[in-house]
């Protein structure tokens, strides 16, 4: 008997046994961990995590990650990362990012960029369009961009498809903006979709690379709204309806479509004030002075200073509209949408303060910045 060889031969047996067994521990581990059973995968691939399996030391990061201990997360990514595990060097990115780390998490999105990362690429590019951890740089952010673009990131695309729009860090490029746009509008998930439907809207609504048509606009808005459920389109609609862009003027569609996008996960202010005026002016609707008030103080909650809704509340409280008429309230308003950038509430407030007394004037003032300390301006609706 040749001892050499059986020692030989029990050693591989030895090994392909352990093989077999990691496999079989990592397949259970990720099974539990598909099925959101966290305990068992971290039973599973904490042993071969700890024995250098790149692939293990990323879920556990990832679990670590969902149970909100950062320091586990960091850890188990930073293992896995320095192995070279793109998904776990873009995750360390991530979290490096999310703790405002922002030069750290640069040079790993860099790492997992150049292994070919499009999520990493995206970030990359981000990065370099704002400055973040890095110089800014336009082109630079292009580059990276393109890249995740092209792999068929929706959010590059998206991104890359605004910045030839903008003209920013190449000449502006409404056809490339376009051509970015309908990729990601593409899209199969509908809600990865939906953004880049409601900029092709925009673009044929504002006539930009394409001849104006409000009918091809009110189509990608539609598309965006009932299949992706975005808000911002469902805004638009309701404004095409009530101008009569695109289709027959009519005041009830509008205001179906301003409701759907204040019942969305992602309220929407601007509908909320559009919804206010069209029951001030009785547009498609009873005229309803406190239900206008109603919406304007929603869509101020909403946004934390929507200045126009903040203008015509203003104006609700100096008429005497829904309400008794106040011109402290009004002057209140006024004064935190002209803090907000309404130019047309700066005149009403200088105009109001023409006809109140100086102690009048310190109350308003005083409520006024009542409202803004912390940015808490929900204060003022109570």
């Amino acid at each position: 008997m040749n001892i050499k060889n059986v020692v030989i031969g029990l050693t591989l047996s030895f090994l392909l046994d352990s093989g077999v067994v990691v496999a079989a521990d990592y397949d259970k581990g990720i099974e539990a961990y598909e099925a959101y059973d966290y305990e068992s995968a971290l039973k599973e691939l904490t042993p071969l995590a700890e024995q250098g399996h790149a692939s293990a030391q990323f879920y556990l990061g990832q679990i670590y990650k969902i149970n909100g201990e950062r320091k586990n997360e960091i850890k188990w990514y930073t293992k896995s990362a320095e192995q070279g595990f793109v998904k776990a060097q873009y995750m360390l990115g991530q979290s490096y990012e999310g703790q405002g780390a922002f030069k750290t998490a640069f040079d790993w999105y860099v790492k997992a960029s150049k292994q070919g990362d499009y999520d990493a690429q995206h970030s990359l590019g981000t990065f370099y369009k704002q400055g973040k951890g890095t110089v800014q740089n336009y082109p630079t952010a292009i580059k990276w961009l393109t890249k995740s673009a092209e792999q068929g990131d929706y959010l590059a695309q998206n991104d890359l498809a605004d910045m030839y729009k903008r003209g920013e860090g190449v000449p502006r490029d409404y056809s490339l903006a376009i051509k970015w746009y309908a990729n990601a509008a593409a899209h199969d998930d509908v809600w990865k979709a939906r953004l880049g439907q409601s900029s092709l809207g925009d673009m044929y609504f504002e006539g930009n690379g394409t001849l104006q048509n409000y009918k091809e606009a009110l189509f990608w808005y539609k598309r965006a709204a009932e299949e992706g459920h975005w808000p911002y389109a469902m805004h638009m609609i309701g404004d095409m309806y009530k101008r009569g862009e695109g289709t027959v003027q009519d005041y009830g569609a509008a205001i179906e479509w301003y409701k759907r996008a204040t019942g969305t996960a992602f309220l929407n202010p601007d509908a909320m004030y559009k919804l206010g005026i069209m029951h001030r002016e009785g547009l498609g609707t009873l005229q309803d002075y406190a239900e206008a008030i109603r919406w304007f103080r929603e869509a101020i909650n909403s946004s934390f200073g929507h200045a126009a809704a903040q203008n015509a509340l203003g104006s609700m409280h100096e008429k005497g509209m829904g309400t008794v008429k106040d011109n402290i309230k009004a002057h209140m308003w006024w004064n935190l949408a002209d803090y907000n950038g309404n130019a047309i509430a700066r005149e009403n407030r200088d105009e109001v303060e023409k006809i109140m007394t100086s102690l009048q004037v310190i109350e308003a003032q005083s409520l006024a910045r009542e409202c803004i300390d912390q940015y808490q301006q929900r204060y003022c609706l109570e």
